[in-house]
């Protein structure tokens, strides 16, 4: 038993190791809601590298990390005009 740990510490540093704040987290559909956007749109945005990514170490779903997406919208928001 202690050689297969030994074995994995060599191969995976101790920082992947260590479990994120899940609660710093949001799902795809919390994602959308908060960037104003349908979840394709997220979709797309992740996999061409332009949000950020995460997967849940325990189910693998696929997770936005809460200062990812306000930094994010930060970068990315324009002001709406309105007329009158």
């Amino acid at each position: 038993m202690f050689d297969k740990l030994a074995s994995l510490a060599e191969r995976c540093p101790i920082r992947e190791w260590i479990v994120p704040k899940l609660s710093e987290y949001v799902k795809f559909e919390e994602g959308s809601e908060i960037l104003g956007v349908s979840q394709g749109t997220v979709w797309d945005w992740a996999a061409c590298g332009e949000l950020p990514m995460h997967r849940n170490p325990a189910n693998e779903y696929r997770l936005f990390k809460r200062s990812d997406l306000d930094a994010f919208l930060k970068k990315t928001a324009r002001p709406i005009k309105v007329t009158k």
